[in-house]
């Protein structure tokens, strides 16, 4: 995917096809493809402007913020829970991977503890 075109050439466009310009003319001129013209003046005339839109990448989240308050609070409060009992105790739509990987991401909470270890400097 390509990136969206600047938004001085878009008015560029909006202004040449105003003009009476044609496609075919617009694109050779300001070396964009005819498709992207074709778009990009369906766009405006839905919404009047000619900003991109907003570029919605990847899979939306399976948890919503409320959710992962409450899994926050469940964990400092009970901190030996494990993933499965999260799962069954907010009957959540994910796997304990998936679970895992998002507390670790998205709270910045790791599920491994730190022992308590001297330095090696330190003297015995």
């Amino acid at each position: 995917m390509s990136a969206p075109l600047s938004k001085d050439l878009r008015e560029r466009i909006i202004a040449g096809k105003e003009e009476g310009a044609s496609h075919a003319r617009l694109a050779k001129e300001l070396r964009v493809s005819v498709s992207a013209i074709t778009r990009l003046l369906a766009l405006y005339r839905e919404t009047g402007n000619v900003e991109a839109r907003p570029r919605k990448a990847g899979r939306k989240p399976r948890l919503d913020e409320e959710q992962l308050q409450k899994i926050a609070e469940r964990i400092k409060a009970q901190p030996d829970i494990t993933l499965r009992e999260l799962i069954d105790a907010f009957s959540l739509p994910v796997s304990a991977p998936a679970l895992c990987k998002t507390i670790n991401k998205k709270l910045r909470l790791c599920r491994k503890k730190r022992r308590a270890r001297r330095n090696s400097s330190e003297p015995t």
